[in-house]
């Protein structure tokens, strides 16, 4: 009998405690799956709908041209500058961790760190920027505010028009 109650308790002590272990698995397993960027979507023309940089809204009429994304780089133009950047994408962050490096001729070699964030035809991208040394990275942004102090860039995109048939 006491061998019997031996090899019972662990296993009862067991059996309580196997469910609540595999609904941490499950947890743990939704996280995951919640932080898994598809950088393919990434992939083609953005409109600007909206942003901040540093705290100040950014004048969407001025940057009518859309931001290219191909699966190594970003073109984008502010005002009458083009901006190319290079990038890499860590989806096991969320929102997802996005390293940026000017490749174009103006700031060329500066890096920015940011987030991006997709959700069916809007993507949401911010970026540290060091405006007193651009030659060292910026501050990766924790939020997509953009709020004033932070020099951080903050944008939404919505997929062109054109694209949105193909996607």
């Amino acid at each position: 009998m006491t061998l019997l109650k031996t090899l019972l308790v662990p296993a009862c002590l067991l059996g309580l405690s196997l469910p609540a272990m595999l609904a941490d698995d499950k947890k743990e397993e939704k996280k995951n799956e919640k932080a898994k960027f598809d950088i393919k979507k990434l992939e083609g023309k953005w409109i600007i709908v909206e942003g901040m940089k540093n705290g100040n809204k950014v004048d969407g009429e001025k940057d009518k041209e859309p931001m290219i994304v191909t699966k190594d780089t970003m073109t984008m133009t502010a005002d009458t500058m083009k901006f190319e950047f290079k990038y890499t994408v860590d989806d096991k962050t969320d929102p997802a961790s996005i390293e940026l490096e000017i490749i174009s001729d103006t700031f060329k070699g500066a890096k920015a760190p940011g987030i991006v964030k997709l959700e069916g035809d809007k993507l949401m991208l911010a970026y540290g920027v060091n405006s007193t040394e651009p030659e060292k990275p910026g501050k990766r942004p924790t939020d997509f505010t953009g709020k004033k102090d932070s020099e951080a860039y903050s944008f939404i995109y919505k997929r062109a028009a054109e694209e949105k048939k193909d996607k």
